[in-house]
């Protein structure tokens, strides 16, 4: 049964941010998580622009697709995560700026149906954290070739495969790993025990490269290993991370528009006292006028009352 497979070629090529500098002078280096796997780049000097001008190559088996199409649907539920992180001299490291999208709409930015991508020079903003040093933007310069395939020879990408695993340093061999290891029943209902299963048995280099993996390891239910469980862990802290510093920022955002409402409202009360206190102003001045005019009036009346007594 053929599988599908999805190779992804990120070639990464500068960090840029203008207007911004270092506070710290460590090294800085860009990590990059897709597939439950993490990769890193070189360790940098710590100026900006940074000049990556380095490869990173991704690779995913998919044991239960039948089409290559589905596997475009399935990268909707794939993470790539970006994070530029430098160094700390107190030991440890600390994260600078990141981005996350799911691998689907990142790798094929264009909607279509297309198994084959190859995207010229991209640029995407990278979202700051508390610890950036600066507010002007910073932006990742890259580019990427996606290639979708069903690959031919399944048994030799699955030896592949588990050689690149036992040459993590992670890596602990478990049951499945022996030769003298015999499922039980439970293990699969297309189980047949073959001449293979005698621990008297001594495997050649044919019978390694025409393996065949059992029911569970072909529709992807077989066993997390040591590697891949803590490239999950760190992806699941990874996006805690991430959420938790959006829910501050949009805290913050939400803080700081409630400030701007409040100015803005006793801006618009000091206004309306000020208009109050002019329209008293000219109300009493007012008053006054019409009281001073009633007193001339009086005195005129007085005076003509008085020309006409001594006339």
């Amino acid at each position: 049964m053929p599988r599908v497979r999805c190779v992804v070629d990120l070639k990464l090529k500068a960090v840029k941010a203008p207007g911004v500098y270092f506070l710290s002078r460590e090294d800085v280096y860009l990590s990059v998580s897709l597939f439950g796997h993490n990769k890193r780049t070189r360790l940098m000097t710590a100026d900006f622009p940074l000049y990556v001008q380095q490869e990173l190559v991704f690779d995913k088996t998919y044991y239960s697709a039948v089409l290559s199409s589905e596997v475009l649907d399935r990268l909707r539920d794939e993470l790539i995560v970006f994070e530029l992180v430098q160094m700390s001299r107190y030991g440890g490291s600390v994260r600078l700026a990141s981005y996350s999208a799911n691998a689907r709409d990142f790798l094929f930015p264009i909607p279509s149906r297309s198994l084959y991508h190859s995207s010229e020079i991209r640029e995407i903003p990278l979202r700051r954290l508390i610890d950036f040093p600066g507010e002007n933007p910073i932006w990742l310069e890259f580019s990427s070739v996606t290639d979708i395939t069903e690959t031919v020879l399944p048994e030799v990408d699955s030896v592949l495969y588990k050689s690149s695993l036992s040459s993590s340093p992670l890596y602990k061999p478990s049951l499945t790993d022996s030769l003298a290891y015999k499922p039980r029943l439970t293990d699969s209902l297309l189980y047949r025990p073959s001449v293979t299963d005698s621990p008297l048995y001594r495997p050649t280099v044919t019978d390694t490269l025409l393996y065949r993996p059992t029911v569970p390891e072909r529709y992807g239910l077989r066993p997390l290993t040591a590697s891949e469980r803590l490239d999950l862990e760190r992806t699941e802290r990874a996006l805690e991370r991430s959420r938790s510093m959006e829910k501050l920022e949009l805290e913050h955002l939400r803080a700081l528009n409630k400030s701007r409402e409040l100015a803005k409202l006793e801006m618009e009360l000091e206004t309306k006292r000020r208009e109050r206190l002019a329209r008293e102003q000219l109300e009493n001045n007012l008053r006054r006028s019409q009281a001073r005019y009633l007193e001339d009036l009086e005195m005129d009346k007085l005076r003509m009352s008085r020309r006409y007594m001594y006339l």
